[in-house]
């Protein structure tokens, strides 16, 4: 929304679910379009021949859409883990206020991908290409590459494009605040408190932006860490959600130059930041 683009593109989201789902849904996937192959184009029976099934769900080919759009849905043969995963994760973007759709044929190009992936598209424009930005989470990638087993996410946006929806020249101003949440332990990240803690930090974030300040997110489970990274960032000033204050309905807010705290109720926010 800082570029002013939001507003001249959709988002559109899919879940690939886990290794497990992933699996289950190749397998369906081969064999409704094995007894379909002689309605694929060219490109999608060689992509069944190599057993890229997932592949074929992004064909743009004419001849394709009709039998793709009857193909069963990967949300029908979710594992129960996956598909909580997915849920939470559209509760916190309707906690953020964003708008998305559900399209079950997004599925990206590449094979690492896993649980969530989404693009920014540009509205109203009917083109084979009309992703802005997109990416998705990709668990396991590190491991398989030979290093730790990590969670990632990322994605990638196309400049010319990006640049072509500009009204404006990007200010590339640092941010003014960090919302840091306190999570004890890895384990914790898949936690209710965890996830009340995300959407209160989303719903927060989001209306300090629509208030005019320039709000990084640090994603992080250790909070020493996340004060780290948003001092790097030039931060000033911390906005600290652990589960006490989510009890309370309060916030800890750390002067990141002096490392003075203090503390005050959420509703209180905004005025307090003004003074300090």
């Amino acid at each position: 929304s800082g570029l002013g683009v939001l507003s001249k593109t959709k988002l559109e989201i899919n879940t690939l679910g886990d290794s497990t789902s992933r699996i289950k849904y190749r397998n369906i996937l081969f064999e409704y379009f094995g007894t379909k192959r002689h309605l694929l184009s060219e490109d999608s029976i060689k992509r069944l021949d190599r057993e890229s099934v997932l592949r074929i769900l992004d064909s743009k080919s004419e001849e394709d859409r009709k039998v793709i759009e009857e193909c069963p849905k990967l949300l029908e043969t979710l594992e129960v883990d996956s598909r909580k995963r997915f849920e939470r994760t559209c509760a916190l973007l309707d906690e953020a206020g964003l708008h998305y759709s559900l399209n079950p044929y997004l599925v990206r190009g590449l094979d690492y991908y896993s649980h969530t992936v989404f693009e920014f598209v540009e509205k109203n424009v009917e083109k084979r290409q009309n992703a802005v930005l997109a990416g998705g989470r990709y668990d396991g990638l590190v491991k398989t590459l030979g290093g730790q087993d990590l969670p990632g996410n990322g994605w990638a946006a196309g400049l010319e494009r990006l640049s072509l929806l500009l009204d404006e020249p990007i200010q590339d101003d640092p941010p003014q605040l960090a919302i840091i949440t306190s999570l004890q332990t890895k384990s914790e990240s898949n936690s209710e408190t965890a996830f009340k803690m995300w959407s209160s930090s989303f719903r927060m974030a989001e209306k300090l932006r629509d208030e005019g300040y320039n709000v990084q997110q640090v994603y992080e489970t250790d909070m020493r860490k996340q004060l780290r990274r948003a001092s790097q960032n030039k931060v000033r000033l911390a906005i600290i959600l652990g589960e006490d204050e989510i009890g309370s309905s309060r916030v800890s807010i750390k002067d990141l130059s002096t490392n003075h705290q203090i503390s005050c109720h959420v509703d209180l926010l905004s005025s307090t930041i003004s003074t300090l």
